[in-house]
């Protein structure tokens, strides 16, 4: 990539430095790649709910459907804030959780992924930035989910 290459034109202590801290930059990814599936998944149902109903004759039989609304609009915006204000929250408790830890690994346990003290040094000054990376990447991922959701992609 473009940071790969950036980073290898500082030296080979930066790029492995780059290279450990991109490694658990990208395993922390998959908690907020996890909560854009989760608002592709459940906010098509809150947003266009089972808008048809059978329409049956007086004999009961079913003569076919029509697009009727099954919830009223207030209690579909209701419905919509809820499930929202839920996924915000997790999205806010996955970055919070996902950025201590990041930063903390990457400023204490470098001896982990390297045996080099230059590299571990390089890995702990560098660290807040990706931890502030892993922090906005729940939202990033949320909002994702939610423009993919509501069919404007």
């Amino acid at each position: 990539s473009a940071m790969t290459l950036r980073a290898s034109s500082f030296g080979m202590l930066a790029l492995a430095s780059h290279n450990v801290l991109l490694r658990l930059f990208f395993f922390y990814t998959t908690f907020g790649d996890a909560l854009s599936q989760c608002a592709q998944t459940f906010l098509p149902e809150v947003l266009y709910g089972d808008r048809t109903t059978k329409r049956r004759s007086s004999t009961g039989e079913e003569q076919g459907t029509e697009d009727v609304p099954t919830i009223s609009e207030g209690e579909r915006r209701e419905r919509i804030k809820a499930t929202l204000g839920r996924m915000i929250i997790l999205s806010a408790v996955a970055a919070v959780m996902n950025g201590i830890l990041s930063n903390w690994i990457a400023t204490n346990c470098g001896g982990y992924f390297t045996s080099d003290d230059a590299v571990c040094k390089l890995m702990a000054g560098n660290s807040r930035y990706m931890a502030l990376s892993i922090f906005l990447h729940p939202f990033i991922m949320l909002c994702e989910g939610v423009i993919m959701s509501s069919g404007q992609s």
